[in-house]
């Protein structure tokens, strides 16, 4: 049975792990003879300089900063010189295998003068001076580089244990864990030699370099393997065993040092995997080319990962595989490969490398609180020589009141970036949507909109979610939402633009908001249903009381006049009746209608018609209203224009553009001040139709009063009350 932890276990677990190497580092720096010294390479006459001397140390008073070592010595021994070599930081920085092994030779026969009682040193200008080491070096007199290296471990790996904690079900960031325990591998052992004061013992220097190596297999072998899984898997090869195995390979090979040249199995491996996290890195950016999101996030990883290692190649392994000095020193070498982590740290928030949030670093938080007192506390015990009772108790303070208050301001400051909501103000809003008759046409959109206001998502897509409740899934990454009527199934991603996981309260808002939506949703149906079912009465009403008195009417009129006033009548009837009766129209059939009865009224009349229409590629709906309105609308202007406007040519343009139909209505007659003509009822008639469809009019005269115009444009997608 598999066991599950929480992201807080799992951070206490990383937490024992990482203490565990610091531990492990601090022990075997300070269990070393200490004479206080600290050596510097002096690069003009390749010599060994005296730095700097520790207060209260044994060679304090006796030395002088600046002075030259020669040789060291026990009481009965020889002199054992002291080469520009001795005190290199990295045993990895010299070309050949004699060298290297030489190096751990010669720290052996030191650090067996070293833990005499009284070491001899021989200087340059103040000759031989006796000196009674310490049997171990206190903490405090570790270097900074020593705590700067343990530092960039602890990010590192913390960024890392982040990562993995809340997306451990993900081989990219299982591997991207891993690597980071190779890291603390290799640094824990550089920060151990790299900091020691002249000598330790060869044999243990040695298996420190070993661990060194094989920490740099594990993090670059399985580290390459992060680019082969995240974002996109390249292949379904399990490519972090492949790559573990061979970069062990190379790793092998300077167990057995089988080569002269350590470039072979050390610099040219590492030179090599990381051109190939290039290429990977390469091709990662390209599969994330129709993913505009995703491609500024693995921007930004690959920019962070791949700056990091070429800064340690260029800045490290290329000049020495030269023959030349490093440009920079391990110790701060380091910091390029804490780049890497701390870009994806930023990467987080900004992008959602790994689809992480702000909980990652709220559980750092946590962890960083106990951090925080211990680290205080050593500060004050060992640096400042306060007992170790009122230690505890001012590092306590000083952590509750400056580091929690602190911890807080920031906690609420990334809270406040989240978006507040009224719901009191939402949830009417939402009434009114739904049920404004001039918008039921955007309830869909106004679906999407809602949500995007509520959770704020980094993506939002239509999907086929069929299930009938709201529902988290992928770790809280995603909400669910279920659809209904004509409103679509959508699926949002990554909350508040990416800053925390989605939660149960979102649910139970997500659910509520759907509930109000469904029922409004409801209550509107069956208002339009009732709409509908009192129109069939009053058309049939119509049909069989009006329509038979008019039918009679034609029959029994007295003269031709009257009965063609009848059957007049009559046609206006039925069309209003079939309008009640269907309340969906076609465009299309529309146009046909509208160019007949125009086509028939300028022909009794003796005037020309310019007809012009788009070819419809869909089909649109008109609802009765609007079909009832648009024709009364044209109606009136072509009235307008037979009767006044004594023209001899009319020209009527429809066109539409954007969900809009535009219509252009030109006579070619007695032209008009728009500006004095007395409007009549007709006028006024098209006026209130014109602004019940939500469209508009702009009348205007001809040049020379040659004629008039009527531009009209109104909208297909508006809803009008039937």
């Amino acid at each position: 049975m598999t066991v599950e932890y929480t992201p807080q276990r799992m951070f206490l677990v990383g937490l024992l792990v990482l203490a565990c190497f610091i531990s492990f580092s601090i022990s075997l720096s300070i269990n070393n003879p200490w004479l206080g010294l600290s050596f510097e390479r002096s690069h003009s006459d390749k010599k060994v300089t005296v730095a700097n001397i520790e207060a209260g140390s044994p060679a304090d008073g006796l030395i002088q900063p600046g002075d030259r070592l020669l040789a060291i010595a026990s009481l009965e021994g020889n002199k054992f010189d002291v080469q520009f070599r001795d005190i290199i930081e990295d045993p990895f920085d010299v070309l050949l295998y004699s060298e290297h092994l030489n190096i751990f030779k010669r720290q052996t026969a030191m650090h067996n003068i070293l833990v005499q009682k009284d070491v001899r040193l021989f200087f340059e200008k103040q000759g031989e001076i006796i000196i009674h080491p310490g049997e171990q070096r206190p903490i405090s007199s570790l270097p900074f580089t020593f705590w700067f290296q343990i530092a960039c471990e602890t990010l590192a790996f913390f960024i890392a244990l982040g990562v993995f904690s809340f997306r451990r079900q993900e081989m990219s960031a299982r591997a991207f864990l891993l690597c980071s325990i190779g890291l603390l591998m290799f640094i824990s052992a550089a920060s151990i030699y790299s900091s020691r004061e002249l000598a330790i013992d060869g044999g243990l220097f040695q298996q420190l370099t070993l661990l060194n190596q094989w920490g740099t297999a594990i993090f670059i072998g399985i580290g390459t393997s992060v680019l082969w899984y995240y974002p996109n898997r390249i292949h379904r090869l399990e490519a972090i065993y492949w790559f573990f195995a061979i970069y062990c390979l190379f790793a092998s090979l300077h167990t057995l040092q089988i080569y002269e040249s350590m470039n072979w199995s050390i610099r040219y491996p590492i030179i090599f995997f990381v051109m190939f996290n290039l290429l990977l890195a390469i091709k990662q950016w390209k599969l994330t080319q129709s993913d505009p999101i995703g491609r500024a996030g693995i921007t930004w990883f690959l920019i962070a990962w791949m700056v990091g290692l070429l800064m340690i190649v260029v800045l490290r392994f290329v000049p020495v595989s030269l023959g030349f000095e490093p440009l920079v020193s391990q110790a701060y070498a380091w910091i390029s490969l804490v780049a890497i982590y701390a870009g994806i740290a930023v990467g987080m928030f900004r992008y959602r490398l790994f689809d992480l949030d702000r909980w990652v670093f709220s559980a750092w938080y946590w962890i960083m609180g106990g951090v925080g007192i211990i680290i205080v506390d050593l500060f004050l015990f060992s640096l400042l020589d306060i007992e170790s009772n009122y230690a505890l108790a001012i590092s306590v303070a000083l952590v509750g009141w400056v580091y929690f208050p602190l911890r807080q301001k920031l906690w609420l400051y990334f809270l406040s970036r989240s978006q507040q909501i009224d719901y009191q103000k939402l949830y009417p809003e939402i009434l009114d949507m739904i049920l404004d008759s001039e918008m039921t046409q955007h309830v869909a959109d106004y679906w999407k909109e809602v949500f995007e206001r509520v959770f704020s998502p980094l993506d939002m897509v239509a999907t086929d979610y069929l299930h009938q409740q709201v529902r988290i899934n992928e770790e809280g990454l995603k909400l669910y939402i279920p659809g209904f009527s004509q409103i679509p199934s959508i699926e949002l991603a990554y909350a508040d633009q990416g800053r925390r996981f989605f939660t149960k309260e979102d649910v139970r808002v997500a659910h509520s908001i759907c509930l109000l939506f469904h029922h409004a949703d409801e209550f509107r149906h069956a208002f339009q249903q009732g709409v509908t079912d009192e129109r069939q009465r009053v058309a049939r009403d119509l049909h069989d009381d009006v329509g038979a008195q008019l039918l009679s009417m034609v029959y029994r009129a007295e003269n031709e006049s009257n009965a063609d006033l009848a059957r007049s009548t009559l046609h206006e009837l039925r069309s209003v009746i079939h309008g009640l009766e269907s309340p969906a129209y076609s465009l299309s059939a529309a146009f046909s209608d509208w160019h007949v009865e125009i086509r028939n009224r300028c022909t009794d009349a003796q005037i020309d018609l310019e007809w012009e229409q788009p070819t419809l590629n869909s089909e649109i709906i008109l609802n009765a209203r609007q079909r009832m309105n648009l024709r009364r609308i044209f109606r009136e202007i072509v009235t307008n224009a037979i009767r006044h406007s004594q023209t001899k040519k009319l020209s009527m343009t429809l066109s539409i553009t954007d969900h809009r139909l535009f219509a252009t209505i030109t006579d070619y007659g007695t032209g008009f001040d728009p500006e004095s003509i007395k409007k009549g009822r007709g006028l006024r008639n098209i006026a209130l139709r014109i602004k019940e469809l939500g469209g508009q009019l702009k009348l205007s005269s001809l040049e020379n009063g040659t004629g008039n115009q009527y531009q009209c444009d109104f909208p297909l997608d508006r809803e009008v009350d039937t």
